[in-house]
This record gives structure tokens, sequence and C-alpha cells, in this order.
């Protein structure tokens, strides 16, 4: 298989020949009638110049068919060398009488206006004082065509030369040019092996702001983002090795206890056990739902529903916890908000956690406020809260799987992690988004924004 480098310098060198020799088939024939036509004016400038010099020596035309003026004969084809025929130009005065002529044109003879339109005056003094008809044959035949064929081939040398002085340049410029140009596309495959490979720590140069720039530069994005990925796996599985340990080995532990004599065979000790089996259940129910919303086999069982009425499903079902915490749990906006379509025990599940997390952050004596507004052709629905607010660092990150931005919690305090990463694939799945604002010192605001439902009249 041929490399790129090799087709272009081909393609260069193709189109060189190419045009060398289209360049010699239009010379050949473009400098023949040049150089005839260069060979034609200097014989009229000669005969105008001796014609007009004559009468300005002589005074008038007397005696000029004597004269001889440069290209008064031509050569006759074909009648062997040194035989000439008449004279390629007609002279005649200001009346038009021919004063030199042709055989088919003799002196004496007087030529109509229309034939001295195109005569060239002879002007002397700034006064004319005769024309001069210039036939087709002045200066054609004074080209030997032994010299023609001269002229022609040392024109077709010297651009043969030049072709070939050009087609080797074609060569150089195209093995640099191809060189500058597959060197980046060597670096992307040999980048794109190394991915291939499991290497994600190589970037690719941008060594040009082209195409070829915006590729590696893409390649480069590709691979952060790759790398990123790897590492939010990697973390993943450790997180979910720990979450799935500590339980484990809680029930492992007491189980042992029991089986050892150590741990009485009493109800607490299988509280305990039985408290930790449901967080493993939990856990891999959670697992299993992020999975499901992550390749779009989530079910989801569609309805209008009123979006206040899923705000205060919310704020029922945590009430209780909220006096509990001395906590104000409060539901705000009209009632005139229009339907969403959507799944409403997955958003009150999307809710709850939201609810649960402004509960777990914010201290006794504040507030936490549900509501929702209508915004273009959307709903949104917004918990917030009076904690202590998420640094800025970790806002971006919310909600990435097991991410948490106290790392000093502990999983039974703080949960899985898993659950703002399921409800953002919830919301996700329903056509929404969701996104946090928050500042230190002032509070969270989770909002959480919903299509209208499409109502159909009947």
């Amino acid at each position: 298989m041929r490399s790129l480098s090799t087709k272009m310098i081909a393609a260069f060198v193709a189109v060189s020949i190419v045009t060398i020799v289209l360049t010699v088939m239009l010379a050949r024939g473009a400098s023949a009638r040049t150089f005839r036509n260069f060979v034609e004016d200097q014989v009229q400038g000669s005969v105008v110049e001796a014609l007009q010099g004559y009468y300005a020596r002589n005074g008038s035309w007397r005696g000029v068919e004597q004269y001889h003026v440069p290209g008064q004969f031509v050569r006759i084809p074909g009648r062997g060398a040194g035989r000439f025929a008449s004279p390629g130009f007609i002279l005649v005065d200001n009346g038009g009488v021919v004063l030199i002529g042709t055989q088919t044109t003799p002196a004496r003879t007087v030529l109509p206006a229309e034939t001295l339109a195109d005569a060239v005056p002879l002007i002397i003094n700034d006064e004319q004082v005769g024309s001069l008809v210039l036939l087709d044959s002045l200066g054609a035949e004074l080209v030997p065509p032994e010299l023609l064929t001269e002229f022609n081939d040392q024109v077709e040398r010297a651009i043969f030369l030049g072709g070939a002085s050009a087609l080797v340049l074609a060569i150089l410029m195209g093995a640099l040019f191809t060189r500058s140009l597959t060197r980046p596309v060597r670096e992307l495959t040999q980048a794109t092996r190394q991915v291939a490979a499991g290497t994600l720590d190589e970037p690719v140069p941008v060594r040009s702001q082209d195409e070829l720039g915006e590729l590696a530069h893409a390649f480069n994005q590709m691979n952060d983002s790759l790398r990123e990925s790897e590492q939010k796996r990697r973390q993943m599985t450790a997180d979910i090795a720990h979450d799935l340990r500590t339980p484990l080995s809680v029930i492992l532990g007491h189980a042992e206890g029991v089986r050892d004599g150590v741990l009485p065979a009493e109800d607490e000790t299988f509280f305990i056990i039985y408290d930790e089996a449901q967080r493993l259940q939990r856990l891999v129910e959670e697992l299993r739902t992020l999975s499901l919303a992550d390749s779009g086999e989530l079910t989801l069982t569609r309805r209008p529903v009123e979006p206040m009425a899923l705000l205060g499903r919310a704020a029922a079902a945590h009430g209780p916890q909220a006096q509990q915490n001395n906590v104000t749990l409060l539901v705000e906006g009209g009632d005139t908000l229009p339907p969403v379509n959507v799944d409403a025990d997955r958003i009150a599940q999307v809710l709850d956690n939201l609810v649960s997390n402004a509960l777990r952050y914010t201290p006794a004596g504040g507030r936490i406020i549900l509501s929702g507004q209508r915004v273009n052709g959307n709903v949104q629905l917004r918990v917030q809260d009076t904690g202590p607010g998420i640094p800025s660092q970790d806002l971006p990150h919310l909600f990435d799987r097991f991410y948490r931005a106290d790392k000093s919690r502990q999983r039974h305090a703080g949960g899985s992690g898993l659950g703002l990463a399921i409800a953002k694939s919830i919301v996700q799945n329903h056509g929404g988004r969701i996104w946090a604002e928050s500042q230190l010192g002032d509070g969270s605001t989770f909002v959480l924004e919903l299509p209208l439902a499409q109502l159909t009249a009947l």
C-alpha cells in the first residue's frame, strides 16, 4: 500500500508534467505567430521610415519606383531559392494614385477610398504626403522556414529545461509539503495506537491553526475526557468496593462472633446484621437504577402531573424529619403552573434526595423552601436551603458518582454518594436538566428543570 506522501508527490509530478506538455503545445504555435508578427512590425517600420526619408530628401515621389525599399520584394514559396514576387505594400500619393504597385495593382492605378481607409499615412513636417497600403505578404515570407524551425526548437528547449527544473522543484516542494502535512497525521496515528493500548497521558502537539490543528486539539480533548472517565471509573470501582466491604465486614464480623460464642445471639445483633444487609440492598439497587438510566433503559411511566403536587408530596414526606430537626419546610408558588409529562414516582425520588440532602446540611432554626416557576417552555422546581453552602470548586462535581463535597462525613451519615448522580440521570431521561447554585455561607439551591407536557385539544 502506497503511503500518503508517495501519492501526494506523484500528484505533484503528474500536474507538473501535464503543465509542461500543455505549455509546449501552446507555446509552439504562439511563439511562431509572435515571431512572425515581430518581423512584420520591424519590416513595416523600416518601409515607413525609408519612404518618408526618400520624400524628405527629394521633396516629391519622383523616381520612387526605382528606389529599393526594404520589404519591397518578398520570397515566393515553392519557386526555389532566390525567386521573388511583387512588393508586400502599395505606395499611393495623396490623390490615391499608385506609385509603387503589384502585379495585380500596377502603377498609375487609382485606388478607391475604401481601400485607403486602413492605409498607413506618411507624414512629413506634420503634412501627409502619401499613404502606404500594407499587404498580407509583407514580411510573412521574409522568415526562412529553417529559421522559424530553429526558433521553435530553441523555445521548446528552453521550455523543457525550465519544465525539468520546475519538475525537480515540484518534487522537492511536494516532499516538504507532504512531510509537514503528514507529520501531524503520523503523530495522531501513533497517539491513537497509544490510546488503544491504554496510554492516555501523551497529548498530541498542536502545530497549526488549520483543520489538522483543530483535529489535534479535538483529539487532545477526547484524550482528556477518556483520562477523566478512566480516573472516575477507577475511583468508582474503589468506592463501590469500599461501600460493599464495610457492611460485609460488619455482617461477617457479627456472624462469626455469634458462631464463636463471642457475641450473644440476641435481637440487637441480628438487627445490626439486618441493617447492614439493607444497606447492601440499597447500594445494589442504586447501582442498578444508575446503570438503567445511563443506558436509556430506565422504564418511565409518564403522565401529566401538576408540579406543585410533586413539591407538596416531597414536603409531606419530609415534614416530620424537618420538625424533628427544628427546620422550617415551606412550599411556595402558585397553583397555576402547567403540568409536566413525567414519571411521578421517579421525579419524587429526585425531590426526596434533594430535600434529604437539604435537611442533612441545614442547621436547627434554618429554612428549606420548595418552589416552582415557569421559565419559557419549561417548569423549574427549586429546593433552597439556608445551610453552609457549597465551595465553588465542588459545584462542577456534585453530580459525579460517589462524590462527596464534605470528605470528612462518614458514609453512614452522608449516604452512598450516588443520589445526585441518579437524580441527574433520571432528569436527563425526562429530557430535562438539573444543576446547583450555591455560595459559602449563603445556602444552596438545587434547580430541577422539566419540559411542559404537550396536551392535545379534544
